[in-house]
């Protein structure tokens, strides 16, 4: 996300937010404090912000890695969606069978993570070995590989 201040004389300030990790609270973060120093880095100015969020919103679908790969007894998947419309996200056996469904459901633009607990639709824990996990959201569509070790 890219913050701007502006005057009439033209640009003051840009401030460009970069997420390097995931964010606990979701796809919003809250700023309250800015600080801008000079190139000789002594402050110019200091800005005290009263609950200022900003919405953090993916550029492009994604789909990420699990985590932990390989996994026992849970894993995570995280993904993100650019705008709001209906997602799916469902674990496959090596056979191509459908074994859980984890979304099924319209979302808004935005990050997500759902979780894997190696049981299927009834609620039976599967088998170690390679499963497949596929999302499709509008045009976009990824599948990705991952390994349940018992």
């Amino acid at each position: 996300q890219t913050a701007g201040a502006r005057t009439s004389g033209g640009t003051v300030a840009e401030i460009r937010l970069r997420l390097k990790q995931d964010n606990p609270r979701g796809s919003v973060v809250s700023v309250t404090d800015l600080l801008f120093q000079g190139s000789d880095h002594r402050t110019m100015v200091g800005v005290h912000l009263e609950d200022a969020q900003l919405l953090l919103t993916p550029a492009d679908f994604a789909l990420s890695r699990n985590f932990p790969n390989p996994f026992n007894p849970v894993t995570t998947i995280r993904y993100a969606i650019p705008k709001s419309g209906r997602v799916t996200l469902r674990i496959y056996n090596v056979l191509g069978q459908q074994v859980a469904t984890l979304v099924d459901a319209p979302q808004e633009a935005g990050f997500y993570a759902a979780q894997w607990n190696g049981r299927d639709t009834r609620g039976r824990g599967v088998a170690s070995g390679v499963y497949f996990y596929r999302m499709e959201a509008g045009a976009f569509t990824r599948t990705e590989k991952m390994l349940l070790l018992k």
